[in-house]
C-alpha cells in the first residue's frame, strides 16, 4: 500500500472526517485530500502526527505497510533456541507434576472411599453384633 492509501484507509477505519484530520494536522481539508489522493506527500512532521492519530509507526505509514524486520545474528538465534528449549523443558516438568498431582489425588480419593466403606461396614457389623448380643441377653433374662 502507498502512503496515500494508508492515510485514507486509516481515516476511514477510525471513522474520522477529513476536516478532523486537517484540524489536527494544522492544514486545510484540500491538503488532506491531496495526501489521500497521492498528489502530495505529507512532510515528516505531519507523518509523525498521523502516526499518533492512527496509532501506527511512521515506518508503517512511509513504507507502504511493510515494516522491515531487523537482522538477527546467529548468536541471537542460538540464544533464542536455548531459551525455547528451556521453556519446553519447564512446560514438560509442569505437565509431569500435574500428572503426579492427579495420581495422588486419585489415590487419596480411592483411600478415602475405602476408609468410608470400611467405616460403614464396621458400623453395620457392630449393629448386627449388638442385635445378637441383645437377643441373647433377652433370652437369658427370660428363660
Amino acid at each position: 500500500m502507498t502512503t496515500s492509501q494508508i492515510i485514507k484507509q486509516q481515516r476511514l477505519l477510525k471513522n474520522m472526517k477529513v476536516a478532523e484530520i486537517a484540524s489536527r494536522l494544522g492544514v486545510s481539508n484540500q491538503t488532506v485530500y491531496d495526501y489521500e489522493s497521492g498528489r502530495s506527500t505529507p512532510p515528516s512532521d505531519k507523518i509523525k502526527i498521523l502516526s499518533e492519530i492512527f496509532g501506527l509507526s511512521t515506518d508503517y505509514i512511509l513504507n507502504g505497510g511493510t515494516e522491515t524486520m531487523p537482522e538477527v545474528s546467529s548468536k541471537d538465534n542460538m540464544a533464542m533456541d536455548k531459551l525455547l528449549a528451556t521453556i519446553d523443558e519447564l512446560l514438560k516438568q509442569l505437565r509431569d507434576k500435574d500428572e503426579v498431582i492427579k495420581m495422588l489425588v486419585g489415590k487419596s480419593s480411592a483411600s478415602n472411599r475405602a476408609y468410608h466403606s470400611r467405616t460403614i461396614q464396621n458400623k453395620q457389623y457392630k449393629s448386627v453384633v449388638l442385635f445378637f448380643c441383645s437377643a441373647k441377653m433377652d433370652s437369658l433374662a427370660h428363660p
